[in-house]
């Protein structure tokens, strides 16, 4: 439909022009209309938006963003962007109450999009939106990134390595299957192949800042 078409092109637009002068000049280039203009010029913002987020704080998975296919890339960036907003909930707050609330406007914004469609104003869903549409990603994946944060809030540590694997297959894996959505591959090796990364990448970085989480108890 025409939404489709506008989104579709947008995203195309997005994905090239990190600049909304560059997104113009490029909408003027090929002759697309005023109205696909301005969307297209919204995403680019978003995008560059959702490029400095991910770069800012996750920043190998913005460095391994960089080698994946352009019309694949904003997409990635889109997903990558929600998961550092939601995984930094329990930075950002002393109080559970309060990360309770902020993911719960995630999981409604997340409900909202699935429902109408609608680009958002919020930099990261405005472009989380453009890729859902484009690359069919699924509900569940996305939820479950916020139900996994949701279990987290308290400053708990792990009681065993079966409970650490099993949270960072629930808060990682996704995110993965995510990613090989929008770069079509379809195959069930390579989702068994993910779900082990996910655990492995996840007890990696608990290795990792063992020395970081020592000083700050």
């Amino acid at each position: 439909n025409d939404n489709d078409t506008v989104v579709l092109i947008a995203m195309t637009v997005a994905a090239i022009s990190v600049s909304r002068s560059r997104c113009v000049r490029r909408c003027a280039k090929y002759n697309v209309s005023s109205s696909y203009c301005r969307y297209a010029s919204k995403l680019a913002t978003s995008l560059t938006y959702c490029q400095e987020l991910v770069k800012k704080h996750d920043y190998e998975h913005y460095l391994s963003t960089l080698l994946l296919p352009k019309e694949a890339r904003a997409s990635v960036l889109a997903v990558r962007a929600f998961n550092v907003s939601i995984a930094s909930v329990r930075e950002n707050v002393s109080d559970p109450s309060i990360g309770r609330m902020r993911l719960m406007f995630w999981r409604e914004s997340i409900d909202q999009l699935y429902k109408s469609g609608k680009a958002q104003e919020q930099p990261v869903l405005a472009l989380l939106a453009a890729a859902i549409l484009e690359f069919k990603l699924p509900k569940q994946w996305l939820v479950q990134l916020i139900a996994c944060r949701e279990g987290r809030l308290s400053d708990n540590a792990f009681s065993s390595i079966n409970e650490a694997e099993q949270y960072y297959e629930q808060s990682i894996t996704p995110a993965l299957f995510l990613t090989l959505q929008c770069l079509n591959v379809q195959s069930v090796d390579a989702d068994h192949a993910v779900s082990h990364l996910g655990r492995a990448q996840g007890l990696a970085m608990l290795i990792r800042g063992i020395g970081y989480f020592a000083h700050q108890r």
